[in-house]
């Protein structure tokens, strides 16, 4: 199963805090997650990530950082009725945004958290 994940490049400017959290799931699971840095290099980025999207059985989308650009992921996801969990790293110093702020968003501050709920969506 393919799940694509959307989140700030805040999160993978330090992957070596973030991505292997995800990573030794993949050899717990028949699971392996989609990141697009790692698969983008259509003629358009939008394009690039609604095939991401539309190709994966189900979404994460982690808000940290507040990337415009994981919120339209997250509303391609949306409109494609794709199964998707919510995340935020607790203490992060930007507010969610006035539309998001009634969704229910899985909270995290340390790594094991951040797998517990992963495994939990799995």
């Amino acid at each position: 199963m393919i799940i694509f994940v959307g989140h700030s490049y805040q999160n993978y400017t330090a992957p070596e805090r973030y991505i292997p959290h995800y990573r030794s799931l993949e050899r717990e699971y028949p699971v392996s997650f989609c990141f697009a840095h790692d698969e983008l290099g259509g003629e358009h980025l939008l394009g690039d990530i609604r095939s991401l999207v539309s190709n994966a059985a189900a979404c994460i989308f982690d808000f940290t950082g507040q990337s415009r650009n994981v919120m339209i992921e997250y509303g391609m996801a949306v409109a494609l009725g794709k199964p998707h969990m919510l995340l935020l790293r607790m203490g992060d110093a930007d507010p969610v945004p006035a539309m998001l702020e009634g969704l229910r968003y899985q909270e995290y501050w340390f790594a094991s958290r951040l797998q517990e709920h992963l495994r939990g969506f799995l």
